[in-house]
């Protein structure tokens, strides 16, 4: 007799999970995913073509091309994502000499 007391008790205090149908979703659709990384892309492009005074410019540029390359991923662009990790790794290059 206890038990379906607690059983009551524990259903109607704690609350239910939202069904799939009330929650949002939170993906950014695909175009909204390239967009985010073309402009990562163009302003690492612009980082290493500009002065880098109190960093390094390099360093600066290589984490916008990872941010470009891991969102060109998300959005299944495979050869824009490829090119991006080549500029990222020359980034790496120039910063180690």
């Amino acid at each position: 007799m206890y038990i379906y007391i607690y059983i009551y008790i524990y259903i109607h205090t704690n609350p239910q999970p939202p069904s799939p149908q009330q929650t949002e979703p939170h993906a950014e659709t695909m175009s909204d995913q390239i967009a985010r990384a073309e402009d990562c892309e163009k302003k690492a492009e612009k980082k290493l073509s500009g002065w880098g005074l109190f960093s390094s410019k390099y360093e600066d540029a290589a984490d916008l091309f990872d941010k470009a390359a891991n969102s060109f991923k998300l959005a299944k662009s495979w050869d824009q994502a490829g090119s991006t990790y080549i500029k990222l790794a020359n980034c790496h290059l120039k910063m180690d000499c």
